[in-house]
């Protein structure tokens, strides 16, 4: 048969024991260590903006744009009278030709790490979409199917603190990595527009058996992300 016993001793739960130690303690299994967080990016790191209301494309996303011309400030970015979790480090304007705004940054990701999940945490007025790396990997307030220029976001909401949400692993490498956002207006006449996020990196430092890390459940975190 198979040894159980009571981990750690004392506790209602019985779990299987590789060891039998009949008259002494259970030799229960190490616990898994939790995973470390690595910060990448905080919420006033230094990004770079583009907020003339141009309609750029999807070229702006790639990771060989260059976008060195324009402007960069740290966040929070934006134009808000009202109060904000986070005060605005950057000030951008808004008017009525302006539907949309663009943002990029970098973070660096050091090789050989056990990766186990990206999250993020934003603060946006009024919609976003996020991309990793040239591909889309999270968008926020925006309608489904292409996103142009002139598309608006679907409603107005406070500029509260979202998150933890989990950006996809996939589109993650060793080195040097773009995140690009455009946040977007729900109106041609929103007076108001705010951009800041931070991102970090959860490293498991034992393997993913020992720390009990299950494929699926950390799949499910990712439910509220577009398919």
């Amino acid at each position: 048969g198979v040894s159980q016993g009571r981990c750690p001793d004392g506790a209602e739960k019985f779990i299987p024991l590789a060891t039998p130690t009949p008259g002494s303690g259970n030799a229960c299994p190490s616990e898994p260590v939790p995973p470390l967080t690595l910060p990448l990016l905080a919420t006033t790191n230094i990004w770079r903006y583009e907020q003339s209301g141009t309609n750029l494309g999807t070229l702006w996303t790639g990771t060989d744009y260059d976008d060195s011309a324009w402007p960069q400030g740290p966040g929070v970015l934006g134009y808000e009278d009202d109060a904000l979790p986070e005060p605005i480090n950057t000030q951008l304007t808004t008017d009525v030709t302006k539907t949309n705004f663009y943002f990029r940054t970098t973070f660096f990701v050091p090789s050989n790490l056990n990766l186990s999940a990206l999250p993020l945490t934003h603060l946006i007025d009024d919609g976003a979409v996020f991309y990793l790396n040239g591909q889309e990997a999270y968008r926020y307030n925006m309608p489904d199917g292409p996103i142009l220029a002139t598309t608006f976001a679907l409603n107005s909401p406070d500029a509260t603190y979202v998150g933890p949400v989990n950006l996809p692993l996939t589109n993650v490498w060793a080195g040097t990595n773009l995140l690009a956002v455009e946040v977007h207006q729900k109106t041609p006449t929103s007076s108001d527009i705010v951009f800041g996020c931070k991102l970090d990196l959860l490293v498991l430092t034992n393997p993913p058996a020992a720390a009990g890390l299950v494929l699926n459940e950390v799949l499910a975190n990712n439910a509220t992300l577009a398919e």
